[in-house]
């Protein structure tokens, strides 16, 4: 039997996840010092690992930036450019504040260094490059 947790209780928590950051200060989990990122070159292949064939269509630029997640009831953004903590994407292959189970669920979970490239890109602005 699988477990699936309350949606209401879930959406309730959701609720209190920040869903972006207003205080103009730079996100916790964004370093100083990170090389360079290509959305092309470095994170593309690590969304392309994630097939999604079980809940979702495979990753594009246009499907990540500047959307609302629809598995989060209070449709917090995929990505938020330079707020990965207030990043539906990273909270879910982090499996934190994700209101969806750690992704990706199909394959196991990301490396260290494929999360630290995808936390990086959102730190440097999602750029489409």
């Amino acid at each position: 039997m699988i477990f699936l947790p309350d949606a209401l209780s879930m959406c309730r928590q959701s609720a209190d996840v920040a869903t972006g950051r207003d205080d103009g200060g730079m996100d916790p989990q964004c370093a100083v010092n990170a090389p360079a990122v290509s959305f092309a070159a470095d994170v593309m292949p690590v969304l392309t690992a994630c097939t999604g064939e079980i809940c979702h269509a495979p990753w594009r630029y246009e499907t990540l930036v500047g959307q609302h997640s629809v598995a989060c009831c209070d449709h917090r953004w995929l990505v938020s450019p330079g707020q990965p903590s207030a990043s539906h994407v990273v909270q879910a292959v982090e499996g934190v504040d994700a209101c969806v189970s750690q992704m990706p669920l199909d394959e196991g979970s990301l490396s260290q260094t494929e999360i630290a490239t995808l936390v990086a890109w959102v730190c440097q602005g999602a750029l489409n490059n």
